[in-house]
């Protein structure tokens, strides 16, 4: 029975439509009775046409298809006002027609040129309605209606006379009336608040303050324009609605004034045209110049807020890679600040989309996007405005789609929130783009170690068992004479498998610290002995590299710690040392702050400058070409790891040419209490260990 809802459906919109069309009638009527009060004898015509502000406005703020209707409730309350008041059928019918061709042409001029809905926050629209609804409107109206004072009005004025009244009092009457109602229905969000309300209230006495010391009593003559700064001090503060409802004030207390003939712009001895077309004059030039200054400063607020807006979903865009949960938080922004609905969706791996956030967007919307969310994506506007998808382009193919929707009848949404939908598209599709790059990028950062893990394991089976062949074939020559080369060269390759085995196990490490399973076996360590002990093993190498190693070791700085890591860490200290800084003095010292274990080692090498150091305990991490010295670069980032693990803190300080100090801050025991003379320096730890061994 789905064709009886449809019918039902469209006989309750078409019921309402005549209601509203029956009470637009009765509002015309009326209008119209209240302005024939404000006309200048001997003219025909009022000095204000009420009724032509609110065609205008009405049309322009319903949709298209209930035109019609309204167009005939108009023409028959204008038929029944000029019967009523004893004129001519045949001028009352041309007097209805008229009125009809101003509002549609007036409406349907401006509808397109500043687009739906009009609410005059933007010049554009002050712009269209000046020229649309206050010039070229009223032009086809007056030259009908006072083409047909000639042909049936016994009387009338010359047709110049006529037509420029009645054109006046069809402008005046739509820019003034038109902004009042274009800008309170619905009734401003800003207004439901007190202080909004008060400060409306303050603005309209002030105004009927002034208008009265103005337009009354013995200054009469004085500062006509006086009223204007109040009309400023509305577009300010109030915006387009409290200043289009000050100006209404002044119309209303300037007309009443003029009409009782008291004013600057009634009396002797002024003609009656003169007055009415300076009363015209004044009240179209104050309510222009203030409705074009309040829309100009919505405007700049308008676009304030949107770079505003911008701005804050750059920053969240900027703090996460999580494109769900970034677009469920800008969800957040956008609705009810710029629509009522919001939705976002992602496309996955095999064009499917996904949605990923959504508020406001119900199953109602879901069926009518159903057959726009499908490859390609096209930007699209439902045709009543309520309804914006904009697809999310990314640098080859959309990556996702954004959808706006407003549920306010009168509010649709307009170009310059496509505009937004479109920018923020832009942004969002850069976001899920850098995130798919990122997550793309974790996923070979974790290949790379999987397969490091695995070629290291697999590594250190052979390389194992290598080592033990060659040790034994050592042993097995020691014990009989051979000749002295082939003696160095086993050495030499024993050195060469001992090294690539420290290699694999930096990698199996790395595996270890980036899968979380870098395990510590804590004992009581003493840090002086470890490291007089580490130094012991790098004697022969300290010799090669022509570097002298000076000790300063402070007795009993105890921790506990896991000492074969500790002593991995010294021994990458030290192997950078020799390697940067061959040829100079080394130092290690040992000592005591608190409760904390200092161990630095400090060489006169190279260097580093300030960027270097920023980055140099990172991992595969070099400050130096790779080239020139070697190395993986994995060092400092375990040496760093490892004292992080242990509740510590490593740190380096360098500049280029003077070498380089890395220092170790471990947590330690508690200090137990001196036998004799408190703790100190050991002799051998103060005498140094030259090249050779031997004290320098």
């Amino acid at each position: 029975m789905r064709w009886l809802r449809e019918l039902r459906s469209t006989t309750r919109e078409t019921l309402v439509t005549v209601g509203w069309a029956t009470v637009l009638g009765c509002f015309f009527f009326g209008l119209g009775v209240v302005s024939e009060r404000t006309t200048f004898a001997p003219y025909n015509s009022a000095s204000i046409w009420l009724p032509s502000g609110l065609a205008l406005a009405v049309l322009v703020r319903v949709e298209r298809r209930h035109w019609g209707i309204l167009l005939v409730a108009i023409f028959l309350a204008e038929l029944a006002k000029v019967l009523v008041l004893g004129g001519a059928l045949p001028l009352a019918l041309a007097w209805a027609a008229a009125n009809c061709l101003r509002a549609l042409l007036g409406a349907a001029l401006l509808c397109a040129w500043a687009g739906r809905p009009v609410r005059l926050q933007y010049v554009r629209e002050v712009a269209g309605l000046i020229l649309f609804g206050g010039l070229l409107g009223p032009l086809v109206s007056a030259t009908l209606g006072a083409a047909s004072m000639m042909l049936w009005l016994e009387g009338a004025a010359p047709f110049s006379t006529e037509w420029r009244a009645w054109f006046l009092a069809d402008s005046l009457g739509t820019l003034l009336l038109t902004p009042l109602l274009l800008t309170w229905w619905p009734l401003p969000r800003e207004f439901a608040r007190p202080r909004c309300l008060a400060e409306l209230v303050l603005v309209l006495g002030a105004v009927a303050a002034v208008c009265h010391f103005v337009l009354g009593g013995s200054m009469r003559w004085a500062f006509p324009y006086l009223p204007f700064p109040l009309l400023i001090w509305a577009a300010f503060w109030l915006g387009p609605a409290g200043t289009a409802a000050a100006v209404a004030a002044l119309a209303g207390f300037t007309l009443g004034e003029t009409v009782a003939g008291r004013g600057p712009f009634s009396g002797e001895p002024v003609s009656l045209e003169a007055q009415l077309l300076a009363t015209q004059a004044y009240l179209v030039v104050m309510g222009l110049s203030a409705s074009a200054f309040a829309a100009l400063v919505a405007e700049r607020r308008a676009t304030a807020r949107t770079h505003r807006f911008l701005a804050d979903v750059g920053v969240l865009l900027a703090e996460s890679l999580d494109a769900r949960r970034t677009l469920s938080i800008i969800a957040e922004r956008v609705v009810p600040h710029v629509a009522t609905g919001f939705a976002a969706w992602v496309a996955q791996e095999d064009g499917r989309l996904v949605q990923v956030a959504g508020t406001g967007v119900g199953p109602e919307h879901h069926s009518v996007l159903a057959a726009r969310l499908v490859p390609p994506l096209q930007p699209w506007v439902d045709p009543s405005g309520r309804i914006i998808l904009v697809p999310m382009s990314g640098r080859e193919k959309p990556v996702g789609a954004l959808v706006l929707v407003s549920e306010e009848r009168l509010r649709p949404l307009r170009a310059r929130e496509r505009c937004l939908a479109e920018e923020l598209a832009r942004r969002c599709a850069l976001a899920v783009e850098n995130a798919r790059l990122f997550d793309r990028s974790q996923q070979a950062v974790h290949a790379r170690d999987e397969f490091i893990a695995i070629a290291a394991h697999e590594l250190r089976t052979p390389l194992t068992a290598l080592h033990l062949q060659l040790g034994t074939l050592m042993r097995s020559l020691s014990q009989r004479p051979v000749v002295e080369s082939v003696r160095r060269k086993l050495q030499l390759a024993i050195k060469q498998v001992t090294r690539l085995s420290h290699l694999v196990d930096s990698l199996l490490d790395v595996g270890r610290i980036h899968s979380g399973r870098l395990e510590l076996a804590r004992e009581e360590v003493r840090l002086d002995e470890l490291a007089r002990t580490t130094a012991e093993r790098f004697r022969e190498q300290l010799e090669r590299a022509g570097c002298p190693l000076l000790l300063r070791l402070e007795d009993d700085v105890t921790g506990e710690w896991d000492r074969l890591r500790i002593e991995q860490v010294l021994t990458n200290l030290l192997s950078n040392a020799v390697k940067f800084g061959a040829g100079r003095p080394i130092e290690v010292e040992v000592s005591r702050a608190g409760d904390r274990a200092l161990l630095s080692v400090r060489d006169h090498g190279v260097g580093m400058d300030a960027q270097a150091l920023a980055r140099v305990f990172g991992r595969f991490e070099q400050a130096v070409s790779p080239r020139e010295y070697g190395g993986l670069g994995l060092g400092l980032y375990l040496a760093q790891e490892i004292v992080e693990a242990h509740g510590g803190r490593v740190h380096a300080a360098s500049r280029p040419g003077e070498g380089a100090t890395f220092t170790v801050e471990l947590p330690a025991l508690p200090e137990e209490a001196p036998s004799h003379g408190g703790p100190g320096f050991s002799e051998q730890a103060a005498e140094g260990l030259g090249p050779s061994g031997a004290p320098p």
